[in-house]
C-alpha cells in the first residue's frame, strides 16, 4: 500500500481525499486563515479550494477546505450548509473522514477535516489492475458501511465510484473511507425542497449512475447501491460496467444488461453473476435494500454460500421498461403474407440495424423456444409502411460465438423506399443473446454517431453507431416488449439511408433537448 499522505481534494462540488500525487499547487510561502496556516494547496475545484493546514490553535494538521467568498455571501447557501455539514459530521462510520470544525471566518465558509494517508480506488486499480475477488469485495463491504451510516442520517450520497474511496493502510490491512461528500442530498430535504447541489440538478458521474436519475425520477439511497454495484464490477473486472461515454453511456445504464463477471474475469465464481444483477437492476425496487445487503450477498457469492434470508431475489432480465412509448401496445397478430406487413414476435433483447454487415461467426446452434404471437411490424415501427415480408432463408448467420440462435428471423423489402434493400430482422430467446450478436458484430468497429438517435415519438430508444470505412450502421433499442437485430442489404449508402429514415431515425437536435 502507498504511503504517501492522502490529500483531499475538490472536483466539482466535491471535498474529499485524493493522494499526494495528485497535489495542483505547492504554495511558496505559508498563508493564514483564522488560527490555520495554508501550507500547501492540494485541490482546486468549482466550489473552492482545499489545502493541507496546521490548526494553530489545537496543533494539529488537517485537511482545511475554503469555499469560494460567493459562497459565504449568499445566507439561503450558508444556511444549507451548515445544515448539511452538521449532518456529514455526525456520521458515526469509521470509513467516513472525520469534519474537525465548520463554519465562517471573515465572511468565508470552510470545513475541517481529518488529513489522512492512502490512495483512491482509481489509482489503485489503474496501478494493479483488477483486484483479486476477496479485496475487492472487503473494501465494496467497508464503502457499505459508510452508505447505510450516510443513508440511515437521511443522506444519499450521490456520487459513489472508486474515485471517492481512499484505500488507506491499517495493520497491513486496507482500511477505506468514503469520500466527497459535498454533493450529498438530504433525503427528506429542507423544507424548501433545496440543497447544495440545487434543486433538480443530476448530480453524479455518468459511468455510475443509476437509470432513474437520467429519467428524473424521485431518488433515494437506491442510486447509491447501483453506484457500489458498479464499483464492485470495476474493482474485480479492472473496467467500468459499460464502455463508452456520452449518450451511448446513458443508454447502456437505461438499457443493456449488467454484466457477467464470471464471462468477464476467468475464474469468478458464477454467483456474483446474481449479486451485480441485483444491485444494478433497472428497477431500483429490485435492487438491495441497502448497501449492507449488496456486501453480505457479495461475501456469501466469495464464500460459496446462499446468501442471507433478508437478499432478495436475483433481478431478472429483461427489467421493466423504463418509458415505454404508449403506441407500442399493439393490436392482435396479423396473417403472414408476403403482400402484408409480416408480425415480428415479442421478446425483449436490442435491436441492431446493419447496413451491409458481413456474416458473423458461425458456432454450434442453442435451442430455441417456441415463437410467440407476433404484434405487428407497422406498430412497432410506424414509419416502415408499405414494406413486404416473408420468413428469412436460414438463422445460421445470425449465431454468436457463444452458440445462441436467434428464435426466428424474416426478411422484408421498402419499394416504396429503396426498392434494393433487404431488411433481415431476427427475434432472440433472451436479451442476453441478442446483446451477444450485437457485441461480436459491433467488433467491426463502429463508433457512436451523438448526433442521430432511433426514436419513436420523440422518444429515444438507442444510439446510433456508425463504421466510417464502409458506411455501415448500428443501432441498439429497448422498448415495451420488444427487441431485435437488423441488417440492412443494399448496394447503395443512400438507399441504407432512406431506410433508416423510413424506420423513424431522426437526428438527436430535432427531439427538442
Amino acid at each position: 500500500m502507498p504511503s504517501n499522505p492522502a490529500v483531499l481534494h475538490t472536483h466539482g462540488a466535491s471535498w474529499l481525499g485524493r493522494t499526494a500525487s495528485r497535489i495542483l499547487c505547492v504554495m511558496t510561502q505559508p498563508e493564514t486563515f483564522g488560527p490555520y496556516r495554508l501550507e500547501e494547496r492540494i485541490g482546486r475545484g468549482g466550489m473552492g479550494e482545499v489545502y493541507r493546514a496546521f490548526d494553530t490553535a489545537r496543533e494539529r494538521t488537517v485537511a482545511l477546505k475554503l469555499l469560494h467568498p460567493a459562497l459565504g455571501a449568499d445566507a439561503a447557501y450558508r444556511e444549507r450548509f451548515r445544515r448539511e455539514s452538521r449532518t456529514v459530521a455526525r456520521l458515526s462510520s469509521p470509513h467516513v473522514i472525520p469534519i474537525h470544525d465548520f463554519g465562517t471566518i471573515d465572511g468565508r465558509l470552510y470545513i475541517d477535516m481529518r488529513l489522512v494517508s492512502g490512495d483512491d480506488l482509481a489509482a489503485v486499480i489503474r496501478r494493479t489492475g483488477r483486484l483479486e475477488p476477496a479485496r475487492a469485495v472487503e473494501i465494496v463491504r467497508q464503502v457499505a458501511d459508510a452508505l447505510d451510516t450516510a443513508h440511515e442520517g437521511g443522506l444519499v450520497h450521490r456520487d459513489v465510484k472508486p474515485s471517492n474511496v481512499l484505500v488507506a493502510e491499517q495493520r497491513d490491512r486496507d482500511f477505506v473511507y468514503l469520500v466527497d461528500f459535498g454533493i450529498v442530498r438530504a433525503v427528506d430535504g429542507a423544507a424548501d425542497g433545496a440543497t447544495l447541489t440545487g434543486t433538480g440538478t443530476a448530480m453524479g458521474t455518468l459511468a455510475y449512475m443509476a437509470p432513474e436519475v437520467f429519467v428524473r425520477r424521485d431518488v433515494d439511497r437506491r442510486i447509491d447501491v447501483y453506484a457500489l454495484g458498479c464499483l464492485l464490477v470495476e474493482a474485480i473486472a479492472g473496467r467500468p460496467p459499460f464502455p463508452g461515454e456520452g449518450p451511448a453511456l446513458m443508454d447502456a445504464h437505461l438499457h443493456a444488461p449488467p454484466p457477467l463477471l464470471s464471462a468477464l474475469v476467468p475464474g469468478v465464481p458464477p454467483a456474483f453473476d446474481a449479486v451485480v444483477a441485483t444491485a444494478m437492476a433497472k428497477d431500483p425496487s429490485r435492487r438491495f435494500a441497502t448497501a449492507g445487503g449488496l456486501a453480505e450477498a457479495a461475501v456469501a457469492a466469495l464464500e460459496g454460500r446462499p446468501a442471507g434470508p433478508g437478499a432478495p431475489p436475483p433481478a431478472m432480465w429483461p427489467p421493466p421498461p423504463m418509458a415505454p412509448p404508449p403506441h407500442l401496445r399493439p393490436p392482435g397478430p396479423p396473417p403472414r403474407s408476403r403482400g402484408t406487413v409480416i408480425a415480428l414476435v415479442a421478446g425483449l433483447a436490442v435491436l441492431l440495424l446493419a447496413v451491409g454487415v458481413g456474416a458473423v461467426v458461425l458456432t454450434t446452434r442453442t435451442p430455441a423456444p417456441p415463437p410467440a404471437p407476433p404484434p405487428a411490424l407497422a406498430a412497432v415501427f410506424p414509419g416502415a409502411g408499405g414494406t413486404s415480408c416473408g420468413p428469412a432463408g436460414g438463422l445460421d448467420e445470425f449465431t454468436t460465438r457463444s452458440g445462441a440462435v436467434p428464435v426466428e428471423a424474416i426478411v422484408c423489402e421498402y419499394p416504396d423506399v429503396a426498392p434494393d434493400a433487404l431488411v433481415l430482422y431476427a427475434r432472440w430467446p433472451d436479451a442476453a443473446a441478442a446483446t451477444a450478436w450485437y457485441r461480436d458484430t459491433a467488433e467491426l468497429g463502429p463508433r457512436v454517431d451523438p448526433g442521430a438517435a432511433w426514436v419513436v415519438d420523440d422518444v429515444v430508444q438507442g444510439p446510433l453507431y456508425t463504421a466510417e470505412s464502409d458506411g455501415t450502421v448500428y443501432t441498439t433499442g429497448l422498448y415495451e416488449g420488444m427487441a431485435w437485430t437488423w441488417e440492412i442489404r443494399t448496394g447503395s449508402t443512400g438507399d441504407a439511408r432512406r431506410v433508416r429514415e423510413q424506420l423513424v431515425f431522426r437526428p438527436r437536435a430535432e427531439l427538442g433537448g
